[in-house]
C-alpha cells in the first residue's frame, strides 16, 4: 500500500460511507489502520456506527466491527454496542447480525442482563422468532450438569420459561413463534432414569442395574427394590464405580437358586 494510512482512510471512508458493502474498501481500511499509530478504535467504531445507519445487516461493516473491537487496547465495556444492536433491533427485529453481536458481546457473562433483553422484546410483540431464539441460546450455557439429561434445565429456570411461553399462548394461541418454543423447553426438561438393562450373574450371585444416567442410591434404605420370583432381595446395593456417588450401575446379591431353577420373573423399580 504506498498511499499514507490517512489518505487511505480517506478515501475508503468516502466509498463506503455510501455502500458499506463494497468489501475491498474495508480490507483497504484495516491495513491502514494496522500501519497507523494511536487510539484509533473509538472514532473506528463511531464510523462503523455511521455505515451501519446506511445497511444494518451489512456483512462487511459487522465483521469489520468485531476486527476492531478485537484490536482494542482493553476489552471495552459493551455497553455502546449493545446500544447499537437495540437501536438496530427496534427496527428490525430479525437483523440476525446484531443478534449475533450481542451473543458475542454477552459470551462469558451472566447471561441475565441478556434473558431481560430478549424478555422485554416479547413482551412488546410475542411473535418475535428472533428473541425466542435469543432466549433459548442463551439458556444453552446455564445447563444443570449436575442432575438430569445433558442440557436439562434446572427446575426453577425451567418453571420461569414455561410460565413466560404459557403466558404468549394464552395471548394468541395461533401464533407458533412461542408453540416452537414450548417444543424445545420441554426437551430440556429433566428425564427421569430408564433401566436400559438389568443382568444376572448367576456365577457371582449377583443381579446388576444399568441406568440411562447417573442415579444415586443409599444403601441403607434405598429407593431401588428387585424382586426376583415374588421374594425381594434383601441387598445392599452397591455402586459400579465402587464408591458412594451417581452410577450408571449398581449391584445387589442374588439370593442364589438351585442350579437347575430357572429364573422365571425379575422385577426392578
Amino acid at each position: 500500500m504506498g498511499a499514507p494510512p490517512a489518505q487511505v482512510l480517506s478515501l475508503t471512508g468516502s466509498v463506503l460511507a455510501a455502500n458499506p458493502d463494497v468489501g475491498t474498501c474495508w480490507n483497504l481500511r484495516r491495513r491502514a489502520l494496522g500501519a497507523l499509530g494511536g487510539d484509533w478504535v473509538p472514532s473506528e467504531l463511531s464510523f462503523v456506527a455511521q455505515c451501519l445507519g446506511v445497511n444494518p445487516k451489512s456483512y462487511g461493516a459487522w465483521h469489520h466491527r468485531g476486527w476492531v473491537l478485537g484490536h482494542a487496547p482493553a476489552p471495552p465495556a459493551g455497553r455502546e454496542d449493545l446500544a447499537l444492536c437495540e437501536r438496530l433491533l427496534a427496527a428490525d427485529s430479525r437483523n440476525f447480525h446484531a443478534w449475533e453481536h450481542r451473543r458475542a458481546l454477552a459470551a462469558g457473562q451472566d447471561p441475565e442482563a441478556e434473558l431481560a433483553f430478549a424478555g422485554a422484546l416479547l413482551s412488546r410483540d410475542f411473535s418475535n422468532f428472533s428473541a425466542w431464539h435469543h432466549r433459548l441460546r442463551l439458556l444453552a450455557p446455564a445447563r444443570n450438569r449436575g442432575e438430569g439429561a445433558a442440557g436439562a434445565l434446572p427446575p426453577e429456570r425451567l418453571k420461569e420459561e414455561l410460565e413466560l411461553v404459557q403466558n404468549a399462548i394464552f395471548t394468541d394461541p395461533t401464533d407458533q413463534s412461542a408453540w416452537v418454543y414450548l417444543r424445545c423447553i420441554l426437551s430440556r426438561a429433566p428425564l427421569p432414569p430408564r433401566v436400559i438393562c438389568v443382568h444376572v450373574d448367576r456365577e457371582d450371585a449377583t443381579v446388576a442395574v444399568i441406568f440411562s444416567r447417573p442415579v444415586r442410591v443409599n444403601p441403607e434404605h434405598p429407593e431401588l427394590r428387585a424382586t426376583l420370583d415374588g421374594s425381594t432381595l434383601p441387598g445392599p446395593w452397591r455402586s459400579g464405580e465402587g464408591r458412594p456417588r451417581p452410577s450408571h450401575t449398581w449391584a445387589t446379591p442374588l439370593i442364589k437358586p438351585h442350579p437347575h431353577q430357572a429364573v422365571t420373573h425379575l422385577y426392578v423399580g
